[in-house]
């Protein structure tokens, strides 16, 4: 069924030009200088990088993504303005602030710099890429994580087939046919491993690591010691699956 639908979801032309991209450009994989003008020194984390069709290397890099909430991102007021009672704040709060202030600038910047990319900003205003780019994704997934994903999205690509193909009135027809309760199924299988794979983002969260568990040698007693306490609390059944952090436990959940 993927075969049968990717054959008219293929990007063309600039889309599908090979490109070389770190997808996973979080912070933690940037080395910088200690000292001003804080040079970047290494890159790591290239294991996973590959060449790819442009269209599905296009990533809005980790390291400048503000994901906090004491600022709103306003691309007229790139620099937040900070909170009302900011010099009321400890210094500690202050200097958190402070931080987020310049994390909010870093990602309107790059958002700026993208609007000066013509290619980048036609990727950005195909239809539903979501749809074209996300089963590529989760065929190559699927050894990790079985073929609930997959499903889910034939059942997308089949529902979504006239938004991605557009008012061409020679758009082929939707190959796929999944019925009713094949697409019940389906939906329900994809909701359930990502109730299970949010769960897991929660305990990673808490327990401040990677999703491949990797820890600092200063903190492996004390996440070992918060590890367990999570552990014996978490409920197989009702998260979806087993506890992602002890042998026999899944090693991704992507």
């Amino acid at each position: 069924m993927y075969l049968a639908a990717s054959e008219h979801l293929v990007l063309g032309g600039p889309f599908a030009a090979p490109t070389l991209w770190h997808t996973d450009l979080h912070q933690s994989n940037i080395f910088v200088s200690p000292t001003p003008p804080h040079d970047i020194l290494a890159v790591i984390d290239c294991q996973g990088i590959s060449v790819r069709p442009l269209a599905t290397q296009v990533v809005f890099p980790k390291a400048l993504r503000y994901t906090r909430k004491n600022f709103h991102p306003d691309p007229m007021a790139p620099m937040a303005p900070l909170p009302d009672d900011f010099q009321t704040r400890s210094s500690e709060e202050k200097a958190i602030l402070r931080r987020e202030q310049i994390d909010v600038f870093m990602q309107l910047y790059h958002v700026a710099l993208m609007r000066k990319d013509p290619l980048r900003m036609a990727i950005q205003g195909l239809p539903d890429t979501e749809t074209l780019i996300e089963p590529i994704y989760a065929v190559s997934r699927s050894w990790d994580v079985g073929l609930h994903v997959i499903r889910y999205w034939l059942v997308r690509t089949q529902r979504r087939w006239s938004d991605i193909q557009g008012p061409d009135a020679d758009a082929p027809p939707c190959p796929l046919n999944l019925s009713p309760e094949e697409i019940e199924k389906a939906t329900e299988e994809y909701e359930r491993w990502r109730k299970y794979r949010d769960g897991v983002e929660e305990i990673e969260a808490l327990l401040g690591i990677h999703h491949d568990g990797w820890v600092a040698t200063d903190r492996y007693e004390e996440v070992k010691e918060a590890c367990h306490k999570l552990r014996m609390a978490w409920d197989s059944v009702e998260a979806g699956g087993p506890y992602p952090f002890q042998d026999g436990a899944p090693s991704t959940i992507q």
